[in-house]
């Protein structure tokens, strides 16, 4: 013990005083942290968990609050909507909707359908909303009636909209049968041309 106290020599480790056993557990024993990662889905890791807790409390917001149960069944409704009206792999969803819960029925459902989304802040200034949606080129956007008056016009013909809060809507979701794009169909590789590889890139380069 008093040799392990004294100042290390010039050059020399003063990790000298752990044992071989101690500094193998620090160096090796401990940093041992690599895992098999399954290759899986978002909707995937969010069903398997609707499936393991469908009572429990996925996502609050004021006075409305959902079950991983409900979200997921919501969600998987809207993502069959989306689907019918071309949302899939390599296609772009615009979410433009206040923070709610409502927002993440949207993500989700977007995600559930296949495509990539872009979140989009209606609170944000206009030209950055017109900037961001000019530049990406969604295919479709998702919406709610106090949002989109935000919306701006879009040169060469404005995407289809989703109005999640349209009356009109709830009886087309009601009708549709929650599901999501299979994940074979989900791995198909993305263009370098599509709107879902310009949304990364251009999200890599910071300039949303």
């Amino acid at each position: 013990m008093a040799n392990s106290l004294r100042p290390a020599p010039s050059g020399e480790s003063a990790a000298r005083a752990l044992t071989p056993a101690d500094l193998g557990r620090l160096l090796a024993g401990w940093n041992e942290t690599a895992r098999d990662v399954p290759q899986v889905t978002l909707p995937e890791l969010f069903e398997a968990q609707a499936g393991r807790a469908p009572g429990a409390l996925a996502v609050a917001c004021g006075d409305v609050a959902l079950s991983y149960a409900e979200l997921d069944e919501r969600a998987g409704r809207l993502a069959a909507y989306l689907t019918s009206l071309g949302a899939g792999p390599e296609r772009l969803v615009a979410v433009v909707m206040e923070k709610s819960a409502e927002v993440f029925v949207a993500w989700l459902g977007a995600a559930k359908s296949g495509a990539a989304f872009l979140p989009v802040d209606p609170a944000y200034p206009a030209e950055r909303i017109g900037f961001m949606l000019a530049d990406a080129r969604p295919d479709l956007i998702v919406t709610t009636m106090a949002a989109a008056p935000s919306l701006p016009a879009v040169a060469g013909g404005a995407p289809s909209r989703v109005v999640l809060d349209d009356p009109l809507l709830a009886g087309k979701l009601a009708r549709q049968e929650p599901g999501y794009v299979t994940a074979l169909r989900r791995s198909s590789r993305i263009r370098h041309t599509s709107s879902t590889h310009r949304a990364r890139r251009e999200s890599r380069r910071g300039r949303w």
